[in-house]
């Protein structure tokens, strides 16, 4: 009889540990639901697009040229020859009113020229290269640009690598295209929940593009080759373009 009890003690234990158990199961799958519902609600959103977009004309220039030298005879000769023409250009280049603070040195190479003769590797003289940057601050005549390059190549420039043009105040455009983005956004909002019947709420998400500015054709991007008389470097027109996403609550 003993022995009975002792049995039926051990099974209501069991049932009690397992009814334990299995209210724990469920209280974890009910916090996981409430936490979906409050943490991953979706499907209680709507994601509109917005575009802003500003026109604006750059106002500085940025020209990366430079010289080279090739099939010198010695190092020591090329060098002196590559730094002499870098030195006139500077000046050249000072003489359009650009400032020392404006001149600055990109790139600076001196290698050796190897020809092989019979399989075998023979030195036939030296290469050395310098390209510069000469940043123009104020581009609102046209000419200036081409007249700073005419001066280069006219002093010994014989490269124009790339030029590229900026905007010294870009920061006040983004803001004003982050702007434009936010109110066609939200002018879509409203159309669509008039369209739709359905009520939107507050804002609870929020997306933004890494703009860049685009190139509008109506100007010039750049020169490149030997420039001897004269360069036609137009900056044209850009658009800074900025692109949102704006999640909002459906009520």
């Amino acid at each position: 009889m003993e022995e009975t009890t002792q049995n039926n003690k051990f099974s209501n234990k069991g049932f009690i540990l397992k009814v334990i158990a299995l209210l724990l199961v469920a209280g974890i799958i009910v916090v996981s639901i409430i936490r979906d519902r409050i943490v991953s609600n979706q499907q209680w959103t709507v994601q509109i697009p917005g575009e802003g977009r500003v026109a604006y004309t750059p106002d500085v220039a940025k020209i990366s040229l430079g010289v080279q030298v090739d099939r010198v005879a010695n190092a020591e000769q090329a060098m002196r020859e590559l730094n002499n023409k870098i030195a006139n250009i500077i000046k050249a280049v000072k003489d359009q009113g650009i400032a020392d603070s404006e001149i600055k040195t990109e790139n600076y190479s001196l290698n050796p020229i190897t020809d092989y003769i019979d399989g075998r590797p023979l030195t036939s003289g030296y290469s050395a290269n310098e390209q510069l940057q000469v940043t123009v601050k104020d581009i609102s005549d046209n000419s200036r640009v081409g007249k700073i390059i005419s001066a280069a190549t006219g002093a010994g420039a014989n490269q124009v690598n790339n030029i590229s043009f900026e905007l010294s105040n870009i920061s006040q455009i983004r803001q004003e295209a982050r702007i434009k983005a936010i109110l066609d956004a939200k002018e879509k909002a409203k159309e669509i929940s008039s369209k739709s019947g359905v009520r939107l709420g507050r804002i609870v998400g929020w997306w933004e593009n890494s703009p860049m500015p685009l190139y509008d054709a109506k100007g010039g991007m750049g020169a490149g080759g030997m420039v001897v008389e004269s360069a036609s470097v137009p900056s044209g027109t850009y658009e800074y373009v900025v692109e949102v996403n704006i999640n909002y609550l459906v009520k």
